[in-house]
């Protein structure tokens, strides 16, 4: 783990091996080195750094059960595993999601998630979800109803 205070040394320290990069704006105390502020700094190392979030997946669970290894000695790493409609392929560990018409695993490839799937608690069909904001919806709007 390291704290940085600009994108040249967050891009410096993930390269030596570091697994979890702090990134601190000046607004931090006056202890690093950074000149603006985490809000717009944190978008600067993101790039440099390209953390994703993702699901679980085939690709995650093998990387994983090698003992989430540093590329480029991840199981399978340059592996084609899909094809974009035009044909063009799909490595694994791509950070490119599956458009319309990608054939091949596309179960393997990358699933970003935001934050908020960490709040799912059950798999749910997505039918029986729609069904649930629509009478979730009504029920609010009929108590809004009576208020007025």
């Amino acid at each position: 783990m390291h704290t940085v205070g600009n994108a040249a040394k967050a891009e410096r320290v993930v390269a030596a091996g570091v697994d979890v990069v702090v990134a601190q704006g000046w607004e931090a105390g006056g202890h690093i080195w950074s000149q603006v502020t985490t809000f717009a700094f944190v978008p600067r190392v993101v790039d440099v750094v390209a953390p994703h979030r993702t699901l679980c997946n085939s690709t995650v669970s093998n990387w994983e059960a090698a003992g989430s290894p540093p590329a480029p000695q991840r199981p399978n790493e340059r592996e084609v595993i899909a094809h974009f409609a035009d044909g063009r392929p799909i490595e694994r560990y791509s950070d490119v999601i599956a458009l319309p018409g990608t054939s091949g695993e596309v179960e393997a490839l990358v699933l970003y998630a935001g934050q908020s799937a960490g709040l799912v608690s059950r798999l749910q069909p997505a039918g029986e979800i729609v069904q649930q904001l629509v009478h979730e919806a009504a029920a609010v709007l009929a108590s809004c109803a009576r208020l007025l």
